[in-house]
């Protein structure tokens, strides 16, 4: 597979993170379809774990209207009829 992406597009600062580079090394590992699905797989689902521990943080600190708040809310997107 030929890289489509300069460097420079992905990390814009020249630098690379400790996490970042544990990532290629993961993703250098000669897996098979399947198991880059399953890799793929689990790493949205931290990613997503991580988002709702976040949002719920900031529920916490009042940065974010909760669930049941959001339920209320009437927002509507303004028309006009032409």
């Amino acid at each position: 597979m030929e890289l489509t992406k300069d460097i420079k597009s992905v990390f814009p600062d020249g630098k690379i993170t400790e996490a970042q580079m544990e990532l290629l090394d993961m993703f250098s590992l000669k897996l098979t379809s399947t198991e880059m699905t399953e890799l793929k797989s689990v790493l949205s689902s931290f990613l997503i774990k991580r988002a709702d521990r976040m949002i719920d943080q900031m529920e916490k600190n009042g940065k974010y209207p909760s669930i049941k708040d959001m339920e209320q809310m009437h927002i509507r997107t303004p028309y006009q009829m032409a």
